[in-house]
């Protein structure tokens, strides 16, 4: 996917997991999982995750999945990372992780720079995973039944399957 490492030297490592966690999107069963969980990424969860950054010299820091979504990051102590497990296409694609920290940099911005694209994305990976069977429609009747109710749960569900089945009339 992407070739090459790129470097966080400088900045906070809370702040690049913040960015690159608000630029993610939820896959497969992580959706469930997603919501009920913060979004953007507050301080405190990201310093909970990164603790104290490296321990000692020849061990990297390791962040695997947070509420949900693929995150992937691997900071070895030259302070780089392989950012190709991020640069998948529900987060968006190759240089995915690159832009995120280079907006980080730029700006010190820590969300997505297009909420709309954001969302597409969003709702095309909640698609694929219906599609996939990994997430059922009881999954998701259950899930935003609790923090929706019924009528809007079956919003959120009529929406999901409108995707499912635009993409499939394209």
């Amino acid at each position: 996917m992407t070739e090459g490492r790129i470097s966080v030297e400088g900045l906070a490592f809370e702040s690049v997991l913040r960015a690159l966690y608000n630029n993610a999107v939820p896959v497969s069963i992580g959706i469930l999982e997603a919501l009920s969980a913060p979004y953007p990424l507050p301080l405190a969860s990201a310093r909970a995750l990164v603790g104290e950054g490296f321990v000692d010299d020849d061990e990297p820091l390791r962040v695997d999945f947070v509420f949900g979504r693929r995150i992937k990051l691997v900071v070895k102590p030259d302070f780089t990372f392989d950012p190709e497990q991020y640069d998948t296409p529900e987060n968006g694609g190759p240089g995915a992780a690159q832009r995120v920290i280079d907006r980080l940099r730029a700006d010190g911005r820590l969300v997505p720079e297009d909420a709309i694209e954001y969302f597409l994305r969003t709702l095309r990976a909640v698609r694929d995973s219906i599609e996939t069977k990994q997430i059922t429609e009881d999954h998701i009747r259950v899930m935003f039944g609790q923090s929706l109710g019924l009528e809007g749960s079956r919003n959120i569900l009529a929406i999901a399957l409108l995707a499912v089945q635009s993409e499939r009339a394209v």
